[in-house]
């Protein structure tokens, strides 16, 4: 019996996401239109839902305590090195109870995934969350973790 690499990170990809935790409150559907949103990168740098708009968006809210996550991210990780080449965008977003920015320095020097230290806009309580992961579809349509039929506001 062979196992291909795809199908183990596509199969625990999947396993973290049901996983994950969600937050209790929400009003965006399966199907609508993403939320806009802005975030700034660990880097200064700044990036925009209308930046992103035609890509497969995927936003990992994660912490430092929290377990799931400390699977999931370097899955994410792997996922997206793997896939980045044909459009896939992957953000790491500390929600605000995690380590300060410098203390995650090695955890962010580690991952091709970009961080974000901040994100505005109406996602922006997404970082005051417990720990998800979301992404959006080309056409901005909100999609969410496939347990899930909802994403917090």
């Amino acid at each position: 019996m062979t196992v291909s690499i795809k199908g183990v990170i596509a199969s625990a990809l999947a396993l973290a996401i049901a996983m994950t935790p969600s937050h209790a409150s929400a009003t965006i559907k399966v199907g609508d239109r993403a939320p806009k949103f802005e975030m700034t990168l660990i880097d200064g740098s700044r990036i925009s839902s209308t930046d992103l708009h035609g890509q497969v968006v995927i936003l990992n809210f994660w912490a430092t305590w929290c377990g799931p996550c400390k699977a999931e991210l370097p899955l994410l990780d792997t996922y997206y090195r793997l896939r980045k080449d044909n459009g896939l965008r992957v953000f790491a977003v500390a929600t605000e109870d995690s380590l300060p920015a410098y203390k995650l320095k090695p955890v962010f020097a580690a991952l091709a995934i970009p961080s974000a230290r901040r994100i505005k806009g109406r996602s922006a309580s997404w970082a005051r969350c417990r720990p998800t992961t979301s992404s959006i579809a080309p056409g901005s349509s909100a999609m969410r973790n496939p347990a899930r039929s909802t994403w917090p506001t």
